[in-house]
């Protein structure tokens, strides 16, 4: 559930704050702001995976020493 909610509001986030702060003046500001969300987003995604591959891991490790024991 909290990678949903980032999912979808750190991209928006992203956006807005390079639209309105970061490239106010600048005539390309929409293609550079939504190139930025686009990079929070796969962020974000990257972020997920790593976390359920940690995850698996882990939990692989915790079968095979219990077969052990």
């Amino acid at each position: 559930m909290r990678y949903s909610v980032v999912m979808f509001t750190f991209p928006i986030g992203v956006f807005f704050i390079f639209h309105h702060l970061i490239f106010a003046q600048d005539k390309d500001s929409l293609k550079w702001s939504g190139m930025a969300a686009v990079v929070a987003a796969n962020t974000v995604i990257a972020a997920y995976v790593r976390m359920a591959w940690q995850e698996d891991r882990d939990h692989n490790n915790s079968a095979k020493r219990n077969k052990t024991d």
